[in-house]
């Protein structure tokens, strides 16, 4: 009714009680709690709650206190939405309150690499991880999904790469008990992606700009995604040199390949065309090499599953493919099926989008990968 007043029919204003009309408005113009909230925060929460208190060795009451936060949840949204009226409405606030929330998204990777193996600190991560997810959502303005519509197409754009991470990561038997941990790090920069992919590129852009010197046209413009995925590589080296130094430290090099994923991912969005294969080609390789560091994580697995073995397809624990890589053939079999169906494409401009060529990609790479290690 009020869209019929605001828009076309604004004759029907004479005809109602313009104390009720005013009480609407005031009440739409608040955030409320949505059903989607309620439904999928819960759950996720409790899952969340429960692994990191799996390990921890807190005293029973201590983990039923702190995993009634699961059920407060929505409520915490809730407030979070509200407050970002008054936050965004301050205008002296100092720029970096606005500016500086993507910093603290990388920062969880890192936080996660570098947190203490002691296992009464695990369920403390989630204090680095609501400040980098609350910060994200007081900054920005737009709440992903905004409806139950916007759910799927939302997912099946990039998080299905960052959901695999997170169960190739969080399912490897880590030897140092922070799989967890590292676990809820990607699952951090997964949420800022997901609310906040093309302020992050935007972001990356200014950062290049400024540092860019007397080139800063150039990169923060054509060179941008290069210099951002050269970025990830030297991370991703870093990675693979720390996996390879110590088998000890897999576990942490595998929790690092957020950031490398998170280049590519920037990358992927800051180009177009024939360029995009780039972007794709780390994206895989990324994967890939995360299959790889987790065979090698946890004590008592044979030498061939180590980073460089053939145990990147296969769990040494169960004998079963591993979940992330299940996650992402069942993905690639459902992607491909509404890409090439007729009048089907989940992408602008080309059937299908970047999607089914990143998989197309994952699949050679990984027959490339296969047969390198047969030879050897």
């Amino acid at each position: 009714m009020l869209g019929l007043i605001d828009g076309p029919l604004p004759g029907m204003a004479d005809w109602l009680n313009a104390d009720a009309l005013a009480w609407w408005r005031r009440y739409h113009a608040r955030p409320q709690l949505r059903l989607w909230m309620i439904v999928l925060m819960i759950p996720v929460a409790s899952v969340v709650l429960v692994v990191l208190l799996a390990d921890a060795g807190w005293p029973d009451w201590a983990q039923a206190g702190f995993g009634l936060l699961a059920w407060a949840a929505p409520a915490a949204m809730l407030w979070l939405l509200r407050r970002r009226l008054a936050w965004q409405a301050d205008w002296n606030r100092p720029e970096w309150h606005y500016a500086a929330w993507p910093f603290a998204v990388l920062a969880l990777p890192l936080l996660a690499a570098l947190w203490p193996p002691l296992p009464p600190l695990l369920p403390l991560f989630l204090v680095p991880f609501l400040v980098a997810v609350g910060w994200t959502i007081l900054a920005n303005d737009a709440l992903q999904p905004a409806g139950w519509g916007d759910l799927g197409p939302g997912l099946i754009r990039s998080l299905p790469a960052w959901l695999a991470l997170i169960l190739l990561v969080g399912a490897a038997p880590a030897s140092d008990g922070l799989g967890s941990v590292r676990a809820l790090a990607l699952l951090g920069c997964t949420i800022g992606w997901w609310q906040a992919g093309d302020q992050i590129s935007w972001a990356a852009r200014r950062l290049l700009s400024r540092l860019g010197g007397r080139h800063a046209e150039r990169a923060g413009g054509a060179w941008a995604p290069w210099l951002v995925l050269a970025a990830g590589g030297a991370v991703a080296l870093l990675a693979a040199a720390l996996a390879a130094a110590d088998a000890g430290l897999a576990g942490r090099a595998a929790g690092l390949l957020g950031l490398p994923l998170l280049a590519a991912l920037i990358a992927l969005r800051m180009t177009g065309g024939w360029q995009q294969i780039g972007p794709l080609a780390v994206l895989a390789a990324v994967l890939l090499l995360c299959a790889q560091l987790v065979g090698g994580v946890g004590p008592g697995l044979p030498a061939s599953a180590g980073p460089g073995g053939g145990g990147w397809l296969i769990d040494g624990r169960t004998g079963q493919p591993r979940a992330g890589l299940v996650f992402m053939a069942v993905i690639g079999i459902i992607t491909a099926w509404r890409a090439w169906r007729p009048g089907g494409g989940v992408g602008p401009g080309r059937r299908g989008g970047w999607l089914p060529w990143f998989l197309l990609l994952v699949v050679a790479l990984g027959g490339i990968s296969s047969l390198v290690q047969d030879r050897r």
